[in-house]
């Protein structure tokens, strides 16, 4: 993450107001407003991908995907995030704090698409404050550079389990929350590995 973009804390309501007129998404955390690092075109293939596949996966079932443009307040503080793409079952929780309802509190699955700038927010600071999430189930992180995604599942006692990543194009991934399963190779479809790397799949004629 960058450094704070304001020298001074600000308040939440400061921080909505700050957001709505921003040219760039930011995130807030207890009073800092920093700046969100742009995304890669891989980054950007793979989280489209993974929108149009839960889309379909989930039909009919009263969960439903969400893309990155909504914000999450997450953690014990006042923390305010954009995921890649999350997952909601039933009607939105909105945070009561924003009137305008673009922030909503109870995701049930959160996908983020690592990068180099983001990895070791993404499995560090940013995971610790989504455990404070009563309704998260499972935290999925999502490799561009090669076709390997690991997820982290929350036990009955509150305890999360790192599950055995899995790795390669021809392999699919459980999401056990939603009792769905996931093609590596819908998920990094279009995306054209570095050398050395898996080999990008194929796009249908």
């Amino acid at each position: 993450m960058t450094m704070p973009v304001t020298s001074r804390r600000l308040t939440v309501q400061e921080y909505f107001a700050f957001e709505e007129t921003a040219r760039d998404r930011h995130e807030f955390h207890d009073g800092e407003i920093r700046m969100m690092s742009g995304g890669t075109y891989s980054q950007a293939l793979i989280n489209a991908n993974l929108i149009s596949l839960l889309r379909t996966k989930l039909s009919g079932t009263p969960c439903r995907p969400i893309d990155s443009n909504l914000r999450h307040r997450v953690g014990s503080r006042s923390n305010y995030v954009y995921p890649d793409v999350s997952v909601i079952r039933g009607p939105p929780a909105f945070d009561p704090n924003d009137s305008k309802q673009t922030t909503v509190l109870n995701p049930k699955v959160v996908f983020e698409t690592l990068s180099d700038s983001t990895e070791s927010y993404d499995r560090g600071e940013k995971f610790l404050m989504y455990r404070d999430v009563d309704s998260l189930d499972e935290y999925v992180l999502i490799t561009q550079h090669v076709a390997r995604v690991e997820t982290f599942t929350r036990l009955p006692d509150g305890l999360w389990r790192i599950e055995r990543a899995v790795e390669g194009i021809d392999r699919s991934v459980r999401i056990a929350s939603l009792g769905i399963e996931l093609l590596l190779t819908e998920i990094y479809r279009d995306v054209m590995f570095p050398a050395g790397n898996s080999p990008s799949p194929a796009t249908p004629s």
